[in-house]
């Protein structure tokens, strides 16, 4: 059996995990106008699900996520989730067509799941009782940095905020 790993080391890979699925969200709501026009669309009808398809997936599988994790092993889960996520990150940067863009979308919303259902309990796991006070602070400031910075993205240059967003999330 190995080492354990430093409780602050895995604070830095799990808020790492829970910025990028929560700034997925923020970052798709403000730059709608964008990604429209790049798939030549407007801003009703089926491109309202490149928004909802994430968050309908994300808030379906939480609970599950939580309940399996804790019977098969959350590092694991975690981990197929980050892969997951950064797979359905991938695919929406290389997105041909709208109706490919809502399924990466959903694949997104799996591993995003994964990410925020299993966060707070990884970290609950790694820091002893007196210390979790502080790391679940740190965790809510993760998720409020990352949703205000998908806001920012308004205050780039297009083309800059689009490089931002496939690099990091979406």
């Amino acid at each position: 059996m190995g080492a354990q790993p430093n409780k602050w080391e895995v604070f830095a890979i799990v808020a790492v995990g829970i910025f990028m699925a929560k700034l997925d969200t923020s970052s798709v709501n403000v730059n709608h106008p964008a990604i429209a026009r790049a798939f030549g669309t407007t801003l009703s009808g089926p491109f309202e699900w490149v928004v909802i398809a994430y968050l309908m997936v994300v808030a379906s599988l939480l609970l599950t996520v939580g309940w399996l994790s804790d019977r098969f092993g959350r590092r694991r889960f975690w981990a197929a989730g980050l892969a997951l996520f950064t797979l359905g990150s991938i695919l929406c940067g290389a997105a041909p067509s709208l109706s490919f863009l809502i399924v990466a979308r959903r694949l997104q919303g799996v591993g995003g799941a994964f990410l925020l259902a299993l966060g707070p309990a990884i970290l609950s796991d790694a820091f002893p009782l007196h210390e979790r006070g502080r790391v679940s602070g740190l965790n809510a400031v993760t998720v409020a940095l990352s949703t205000s910075s998908g806001l920012y993205c308004l205050l780039l240059p297009p083309a800059f905020a689009s490089a931002v967003i496939v690099s990091v999330g979406l």
